[in-house]
């Protein structure tokens, strides 16, 4: 496999394993709730629009692009119960020609509903006028309807739809029409007062290319930090990110004396700048929040056997750092505070990059050493892979856990597990 082909490759499956835990832990929001099914056509498209007309007293409701007919999701008969059937047609016309697909001029949206009410004719183009139209979103389907209002016609199968006391969670994947292979997955909180926000955002482009420990070095510690606020967790981050720099340079320095092909030393470099910002993004975060950041050791320079190298490079970058990079991914959707989010987006697109590095470096290192050590390696990496299934979320206040876009103890496990499944399938190498 060529190595430039890994990270393309590492980041679709990545972007799947987040997708599919998003649709079954509800992503950022914690516990899913009870499941809800989604009202389906025979079709399979997912149709609401009968309840929310009779909810909302109407004659008829329908989703309309502003052309010539009606489309998608619709229910009742135009201007049924209008005392002059003619003048309320008309009336419906003239305001879906006025819209003809725009939200009244400001932005282009995929479609809006029209709906009768007697002699009334009514253009609901925007979330609260859809919400003021509907009442209440106590029912979860009402709740999706809210959702999910611009979108064009959905598949019932890509609806998850989850209920909990006050509001109802909602998953919605499709594709990215523009990136052949691409996926998008939103996840919405809909209140019961019809209020919608985006909870998450995860997309999956093919083509471009626990807090995060980064990657150890033999001898590292995993220190504790005694705290369980996100300043406490960022300095910790702070601190293994820094000891990634160490791990990175030495890494560059036995590639280089094992005679790796220069474009691995490189990117090993490469790998020591990135965490030496990784380290300071997460200090600034940390002392931001009044925390102190403890200075990691210096990395051991002895220059290691190419099997030992090859262990180590298994476990830290192809489990490890690969874990690291998935977990970042879901804090650069998740994160609540807009600095964090903002930060986890640049180290993400980093640690799938050091993942990558650490696919290549195996290809490499262990074609090189004996069927023995071949073996050695891979039952060292097993069991990295099985450790996986035991992780556990790191202790952390529901503000922090909130804040840094940390997934609760069922998400973790649940990245956690398809990971692993992943990792013992080798969907990284082709």
């Amino acid at each position: 496999m060529r190595s430039e082909a890994v990270s393309p490759l590492l980041h679709r499956v990545l972007a799947a394993v987040l997708g599919t835990t998003a649709l079954a832990t509800a992503a950022c929001g914690g516990t899913s709730g009870e499941p809800v099914s989604p009202l389906c056509e025979a079709s399979q498209a997912y149709s609401v629009a009968d309840k929310v007309r009779e909810r909302a007293g109407l004659d008829f409701l329908a989703r309309s692009s502003g052309g010539a007919s009606f489309y998608g999701d619709q229910a009742g008969v135009a201007c049924s119960g209008a005392s002059n059937r003619a003048a309320c047609q008309g009336a419906l016309e003239s305001a879906r020609g006025d819209l003809n697909g725009l939200s009244r001029g400001k932005e282009y949206i995929y479609g809006y509903y029209v709906a009768t009410r007697g002699d009334e004719v009514i253009v609901a183009d925007a979330p609260a006028e859809l919400a003021a139209l509907v009442g209440s979103a106590d029912d979860p389907n009402v709740a999706a309807f809210l959702a999910l209002a611009e979108l064009p016609t959905i598949e019932c199968a890509k609806v998850h739809i989850s209920a909990r006391d006050d509001e109802t969670l909602v998953t919605h994947t499709r594709p990215l029409g523009c990136i052949d292979g691409g996926t998008e997955t939103r996840t919405y909180r809909v209140t019961r007062s019809g209020d919608v926000t985006l909870e998450s955002h995860v997309r999956d482009e093919p083509e471009r290319g626990c807090m995060v420990e980064g990657r150890l070095h033999e001898g590292q510690p995993r220190i504790a930090y005694d705290g369980d606020d996100a300043g406490s967790l960022l300095a910790r981050a702070a601190f293994y990110e820094a000891g990634s720099v160490g791990s990175f340079v030495r890494l560059a320095r036995e590639l280089r004396v094992h005679g790796a092909p220069r474009e691995l030393v490189s990117r090993a470099v490469g790998a020591a700048r990135d965490e030496v910002r990784h380290a300071r993004a997460m200090r600034r975060l940390a002392e931001r929040r009044g925390a102190t950041v403890v200075r990691p050791p210096r990395a051991p320079r002895a220059v290691r056997p190419l099997e030992d190298v090859a262990r180590e490079n298994a476990v830290e970058g192809c489990v490890r750092e690969t874990h690291a990079a998935l977990v970042a991914l879901h804090q650069a959707s998740c994160a609540r505070d807009e600095a964090v989010r903002e930060a986890m987006s640049g180290i993400a697109r980093d640690e799938i990059g050091h993942a990558s590095l650490a696919w290549a470096v195996a290809e490499w290192a262990e074609a090189r050493l004996d069927p023995s050590a071949r073996e050695r390696i891979a039952s060292s990496r097993a069991a990295a892979i099985e450790e996986l299934r035991a992780v556990e979320a790191p202790d952390a206040t529901p503000e922090a856990r909130r804040a840094l876009g940390l997934p609760e103890a069922a998400a973790a496990r649940a990245l956690a597990t398809e990971l692993a499944a992943a990792l013992e399938a080798r969907a990284f190498v082709s």
